[in-house]
Formats: structure tokens, sequence, C-alpha cells
């Protein structure tokens, strides 16, 4: 009888290993987050924009800006190349959502405010 609870202890945490997925846990519970560029650069043309994941589970990654979907990565590493020239003058937030491979959103990034601008300034509205 023991060596039957032991059996059946030893199948119940198999089965829970191979049904876990792999997540690394970040202080907080970030899954995937934006790392590149930073908070409030200032940038014009085309840039590249890093995205860190942290859920081995998202097999999807769409990029918005100002909220709106510009963009679709569903080969790792999940990083774009954006140009941002039609935003030249302007403040834009960009942001990431990550998606398993059955189309759920597990996942939402940071939002980096950045300013887009052709002459390097960082004030969007200058004088």
């Amino acid at each position: 009888m023991k060596h039957i609870a032991i059996f059946v202890f030893l199948i119940f945490i198999l089965f829970s290993l191979g049904n876990c997925k792999s997540k690394i846990t970040t202080p907080d519970n970030t899954t995937l987050a934006i790392t590149s560029p930073t908070d409030g650069e200032i940038l014009f043309g085309e840039v590249s924009i890093t995205v860190k994941i942290y859920d081995s589970s998202i097999s999807k990654v769409i990029l918005f800006i100002d909220s709106s979907e510009k963009s679709v990565n569903q080969i790792s590493p999940y990083n774009f190349t954006f140009d941002f020239t039609p935003y030249d003058g302007k403040t834009v937030k960009i942001s990431c959502n990550g998606y398993d491979s059955d189309g759920n959103k597990v996942g939402v990034s940071n939002i980096v405010p950045l300013v887009i601008s052709s002459s390097g300034n960082n004030d969007p509205n200058p004088q």
C-alpha cells in the first residue's frame, strides 16, 4: 500500500511538472517589457524597439503606438523597427501586448513615452 501511495504521488508530481509553462517571476509580475527605447527619449526616423519576454508562453507580440496597433511579430526575438517620421513634432506612447499560441492575451508591457523630433528638440511644440 505504501508503494502505491508513493507511485501515485510521483505520477502527480510528474504530471504537474509536465503542465508547467516556463515563466520568469519578476517583482511586478511583468510578462513582457519594452527595454529600448527608454522613457522620454528624443527620436526620429526608423527606430529599433526591443521587447524582453519573461513568459515562454508568449508566441506573438503586437506593437501599439498611442493605443493603435502598428505591427505584429510572431518570431522570437520579438523586436520591431518602426518609422516615426510621420510623428515628427509629437509625443507618442508605445506599448506591446503578448499573446499565447491560442490567441489569449497573456501580458501587457510598460508604456514608453517618446518625443519624436527631427530637430532633436525635446519640446514637441516649440515656440
